[in-house]
C-alpha cells in the first residue's frame, strides 16, 4: 500500500492511509526514504510523518467480520518516501 497520510492520520502506533488503517507494532521495520533502517522510530519516524506525508508500507491485511475490502493492515515495514 503506498499514499499520503490522511488528515489526522498519524497516530502512532497507526497511519490511516487510503482509508486503510495501518497498524505498527514492535515488529514493524521502520525506513527513510533511502531504505536505510530507522532504529529509534519515535525520533527517526514519528516525529517525521503527518498529514500529507508519502507512505509505502507491506504487511497482512486484517479483516473485520463485515468489513470487506480489508480496512487493516498489520505491517512488517514502512517507509517514508518523501519528506
Amino acid at each position: 500500500l503506498q499514499g499520503f497520510v490522511e488528515t489526522g492520520g498519524a497516530n502512532k502506533p497507526t497511519l490511516s492511509i487510503l482509508g486503510v488503517i495501518v497498524e505498527t507494532n514492535g515488529a514493524t521495520v521502520f525506513q527513510n526514504n533511502d531504505g536505510s533502517t530507522i532504529t529509534n522510530p519515535d525520533v527517526g519516524f514519528w516525529d517525521r510523518v503527518g498529514d500529507g506525508s508519502l507512505i509505502k508500507a507491506k504487511g497482512t491485511t486484517v479483516t473485520g467480520s463485515f468489513a470487506l475490502p480489508p480496512v487493516s493492515l498489520l505491517a512488517d515495514e514502512v517507509q517514508i518516501q518523501t519528506e
